[in-house]
């Protein structure tokens, strides 16, 4: 559900006739929901056999500080913020991405903000066999907010399959060098493996 907001549905911005994202929609088809009207909001109900429970975004350098909310309150949510397992409900995080550099662009798509509704250890929160409803909202600015959606798993873990490719681009060979974006769409994902077609 997203609030009655301004949205629109595009993969790739434009301000002023100009492109704002550099992986372009004609090299990466990054269908993504956005808007910067205040107070702008998803919510879905996380369903009861959910253990894994990921919100799918894109940061960008208009991007802000996003607001978990779950509305049942504390202890059956937890959010990865990086080190650390937290408590989900109240967690804050970011979706600005820094400056572009040389190996890396402007904006990520596909980011994920990884949380569970079961922790193994000893005293840890399980709540399985629960519904309940989170909320992903911006605070009162002008900020960008970009959702991708929402992806989830009974299971513990969960595999995610990201291809980097961009139309027209090649491995070290000219100025569309896949290297220049390597940061963002492929390390930041902490891949567990590669498979890379050099053609």
């Amino acid at each position: 559900t997203y609030s009655s907001s301004a949205w629109q549905v595009i993969n790739q911005l434009q301000v002023s006739g100009s492109d704002v994202w550099d992986d372009y929609a004609y090299r990466k088809n990054g269908l993504t929901k956005t808007t910067t009207d205040a107070n702008a909001s998803v919510s879905m109900t996380i369903p009861s056999d959910a253990w894994q429970f990921n919100f799918v975004y894109r940061s960008d350098s208009q991007g802000g500080n996003r607001t978990v909310t779950i509305s049942q309150g504390n202890g059956l949510v937890e959010a990865w913020n990086g080190s650390a397992w937290v408590e989900a409900n109240g967690f804050v995080f970011s979706s600005l991405e820094p400056s572009a550099t040389a190996t890396k662009g402007n904006t990520t798509y596909q980011k994920r903000l990884k949380m569970r509704c079961k922790n193994k250890a000893s005293g840890g929160i399980n709540s399985i066999g629960q519904t309940k409803t989170i909320t992903i909202s911006k605070g009162n600015d002008a900020t960008r907010f970009n959702v991708v959606g929402f992806e989830w798993s009974p299971r513990e873990f969960m595999l995610t399959v990201v291809n980097s490719a961009r139309g027209s681009h090649q491995w070290g060979m000219s100025g569309y060098d896949l290297a220049n974006y390597q940061d963002n769409d492929i390390w930041q994902f902490k891949p567990d493996l590669l498979l890379a077609e050099i053609s």
